[in-house]
């Protein structure tokens, strides 16, 4: 499956391996607390996309969307 976020980055299944998961879960604890490097391109994107993902899942938003409708 190929996520693509507005900005047209791209991050494939395949790019989240068990090695990027462990260096990925650094560095969202990093990023919780706003210490996360920014010269790792790759986990950055993963983050970005993940956030971006979790917003749009987010229940409240989505009951909005639902009373909306």
């Amino acid at each position: 499956m190929l996520t693509v976020d507005e900005k047209g980055k791209k991050v494939r299944e395949s790019d989240l391996g068990f090695f990027t998961y462990i260096f990925y879960c650094i560095y969202d604890w990093l990023a919780t607390f706003g210490l996360a490097p920014k010269c790792l391109k790759k986990l950055k994107e993963i983050h970005e996309i993940r956030e971006e993902a979790c917003e749009q899942l987010d229940p409240v938003l989505i009951l909005k969307r639902i009373k909306y409708l």
